[in-house]
């Protein structure tokens, strides 16, 4: 996969930042994580070029874009999971809890889109069993 260095620089920052206090940019990192790894299933999604829909630019083209070359269902919204105030609730989450959950949702959400990914690339980037 693509950027698998970048992906596990982000995991291991968002972790550490957490350890250190830092819960916003903890926060940031997971969020970070999430659109790294949309971005690296697209790019390789695109190149393999069996589908007609373009690559666009930017974390919420890109979700349709997966969605268009059903990747994801209609019902999978990996957009809630990029932004922060969704993955823990509301901002009446203190702030420490808020990027604990964060990193987790984002651990989970992740593992679950590279062993969707897995099985996609090996269905010929189509279909999904």
């Amino acid at each position: 996969m693509p950027n698998s260095e970048t992906l596990l620089r982000r995991i291991a920052d968002a972790r550490s930042l957490y350890a250190d206090g830092k819960y916003c940019s903890s926060l940031n990192e997971s969020k970070k994580l999430i659109k790294t790894l949309i971005a690296s299933i697209c790019t390789e999604t695109d190149a393999h070029g069996k589908h007609s829909t373009k690559l666009p630019d930017g974390t919420i083209n890109r979700i349709e874009y997966l969605k268009n070359v059903n990747f994801l269902t209609t019902g999978e919204s990996p957009h809630s999971w990029k932004h922060g105030g969704s993955l823990a609730g509301s901002r009446l989450v203190p702030e420490r809890e808020h990027a604990r959950i964060a990193l987790s949702l984002a651990l989970a959400f992740g593992q679950l889109l590279l062993l969707k990914f897995s099985n996609w690339k090996a269905n010929g980037y189509g279909g999904l069993n």
